[in-house]
């Protein structure tokens, strides 16, 4: 019954027994159609999925739907997480697929992807940021540390890079966006994804009210309603990080280190930096 189970689901189960609890790990495997939003950690994932959410219910024909707002608490309804585990249900009429989020390094596997990327030094910074308000990280790590890390810092960063673009599949799909386009025009550059991907029939206003909707403003209201009601912002976490427009708190306060990691940083990525198309 269990092999009949196993091949039908595709799960594969843990047979250790922790706290009484049986740990179950279902795999999902991806499917053509699929699309895939990809990037290293804290490069903008987030905000460009808010937006390709918002397009989905404002599209939508069904009133379920578009009576619906996208907020922190149903964002993955419309695009899983695949760190959170098995994907939902909702299956995107405009893409044809399942629409999820990653941070997988290069898999030659998923089709269709969308990878946002942003400059090292912007990366580095919100993401130590990210590690230190969850507290991933001691409270001594520093930044100069941090960037210099073998699991977190900016090695990892290069080797996503370079494996998305090196090591891929001729046949995979992939449209790369930088953050820094997307926060100069959105509207542009959310319509070129739809484009790339056969969708023109799209009304302008769309993806204005879309955009709108995942403004900067829009997201810190999310992001407050949410940490409102969940007590480990209270308890557990930072009480100065936050992560829509993370301030920076008194992460880097040490200018002199700041300037001498940033400087490092730059150094280390002087061919990433050039064929993402960023100053040298």
């Amino acid at each position: 019954m269990i092999k009949s189970l196993k091949r039908l689901i595709k799960i594969t189960i843990n047979d250790t027994i922790k706290e009484g609890v049986l740990k179950i790990k279902r795999e999902y495997i991806p499917i053509q159609s699929d699309l895939f939003l990809v990037e290293f950690p804290k490069s903008g994932v987030t905000w460009l999925s808010n937006i390709i959410a918002n397009i989905e219910i404002l599209n939508s024909t069904e009133i379920s739907e578009c009576k619906k707002r996208i907020t922190f608490g149903n964002l993955e309804s419309f695009i899983s997480d695949r760190h959170l585990g098995y994907p939902s249900s909702y299956y995107s009429p405009i893409f044809a697929g399942k629409l999820l989020k990653s941070h997988t390094r290069i898999n030659r596997y998923i089709h269709r992807v969308i990878y946002i990327y942003r400059h090292p030094v912007s990366v580095m910074k919100s993401y130590y940021r990210m590690c230190k308000g969850y507290k991933f990280i001691s409270n001594e790590m520093t930044f100069s540390e941090f960037i210099r890390d073998s699991e977190t810092g900016i090695e990892s960063w290069k080797e996503h890079v370079k494996g998305w673009l090196f090591a891929s599949d001729v046949d995979q799909r992939i449209f790369f966006v930088s953050y820094e386009n997307l926060v100069e025009d959105a509207i542009v550059y959310v319509q070129k994804i739809y484009d790339v991907f056969g969708i023109d029939a799209l009304p302008k206003h769309i993806f204005e009210e879309a955009i709108q909707r995942s403004s900067a403003d829009n997201m810190k209201i999310l992001e407050t309603q949410l940490r409102e009601n969940d007590l480990r912002f209270k308890v557990r976490y930072d009480q100065d990080y936050r992560f829509v427009k993370g301030s920076t708190g008194t992460y880097f306060d040490n200018k002199e280190e700041i300037e001498e990691a940033e400087q490092y940083i730059r150094l280390q990525c002087k061919d990433e930096l050039r064929w993402l198309g960023y100053e040298v």
